[in-house]
């Protein structure tokens, strides 16, 4: 009786063990969660904001060194053209997989998150031409102090933030 009352304690350590040794590697892994956003201004000045809410997921400081927002092709998009071109070298899936436009989300100096803590981050966009987008979805990409990159899903664009080139009339 003894023994198998000290087979289910075992039993439920190692579980126990296992699900938080489990729970700390992926917070090594992925020690940030990003949230795509944005917000529209309805007046003739800008068409709004891009957002990224960075939050430190896991027990360590973290240091941003780089936020951006991207222009992106849908994941339809991109395994059409892997499909189309698919000797094309590697180092050039970055212009099947995102757009020319990229937008800083961070000024100038780094920014220090501890364990826990969120960061809003944003970016003002303009009626210029060059400061909206060409690819019909946007991700967040943030570079940590230590070279790693994390990106967040793809957040489809609203038809605001679209460039639209005129149309001649025949």
């Amino acid at each position: 009786m003894i023994h198998i009352i000290k087979n289910i304690l075992i039993t439920i350590g190692a579980v126990v063990g296992a699900f938080f040794a489990v729970r700390r590697f992926l917070q090594w892994m992925r020690p940030l969660r990003l949230s795509p956003a944005y917000q529209i201004t309805f007046d003739d000045y800008s068409p709004g904001k891009i957002i990224a809410k960075v939050t430190n997921v896991s027990g360590e400081d973290q240091v941003l060194v780089q936020c951006k927002a991207r222009s992106a092709n849908s994941v339809f998009t991109s395994m059409y053209h892997h499909l189309k071109h698919p000797l094309k070298h590697p180092r050039l899936y970055q212009n099947i997989w995102f757009g020319p436009q990229c937008f800083n989300l961070l000024n100038k100096e780094s920014v220090r998150l501890s364990p826990q803590e969120q960061k809003i981050l944003t970016h003002q966009l303009s009626n210029y031409p060059l400061s909206l987008f060409l690819n019909s979805y946007m991700q967040i990409e943030v570079t940590l102090s230590n070279g790693r990159k994390f990106r967040s899903k793809r957040l489809k664009a609203p038809e605001r933030f679209m460039f639209k080139p005129h149309k001649k009339k025949k």
